[in-house]
């Protein structure tokens, strides 16, 4: 394990969005936790991280008799990290992230993702060569080009971590983008 990866778990442990508020949390600058992250700088990093919270150690190393435990765990932290991305999309964009949403999902069905071997390229040329139809997605589900960008920029911001749970959990991940594009539905009704 390395810093960038301890980094990248901490901020889903404390549920926080990024590694300024991390820094935050933990008292520190965010121009600190950069350069732990770029010296793999380990030590430094669990010796801050004893002072602010041990269950946060705990929660980083701790085996469990049973190894599906923790990665069940680690998967159920990431499973809410990405929905939590999602729904933050959705509340603070003005269309309620929708049609990014139905965009993603339609993109990611398509027969365009190799599902052996996913990643953050492929995941983002999924989206870059889907086409939009014009009846089906701009007619009725409004979706534009500045849809395309919006989804790629989710897909960049996503934590390698969260990629590789993707790449795990494909077909869950569908399932969450579907259950977002419900949210902002229920959303929309109400406003």
């Amino acid at each position: 394990m390395n810093a960038g990866k301890l980094i990248e778990k901490l901020i889903l442990y404390f549920n926080v969005k990024n590694t300024t508020e991390l820094a935050t949390v933990l008292n520190t600058q965010q121009s600190t936790i950069s350069g732990w992250k770029s010296r793999n700088a380990i030590g430094t990093l669990l010796e801050k991280l004893a002072t602010i919270d041990e269950n946060a150690l705990y929660f980083l190393f701790k085996e469990s008799e049973e190894p599906s435990h923790n990665i069940y765990i680690e998967d159920e932290l990431i499973s809410n990290s990405i929905r939590y991305r999602i729904v933050e999309k959705s509340k603070k964009s003005i269309s309620n992230y929708q049609a990014e949403l139905i965009l993603m999902y339609r993109a990611f069905q398509s027969e365009t993702v190799d599902l052996k071997n996913i990643d953050r390229n492929s995941l983002i040329q999924a989206i870059r060569n889907y086409r939009i139809e014009l009846l089906k997605d701009k007619v009725q589900h409004g979706i534009i080009e500045r849809n395309r960008t919006n989804a790629i920029i989710f897909i960049e911001e996503l934590f390698d971590i969260e990629i590789d749970f993707i790449s795990k959990r494909y077909q869950y991940f569908l399932s969450m983008l579907w259950e977002g594009r419900n949210l902002s539905n229920k959303h929309l009704s109400f406003e």
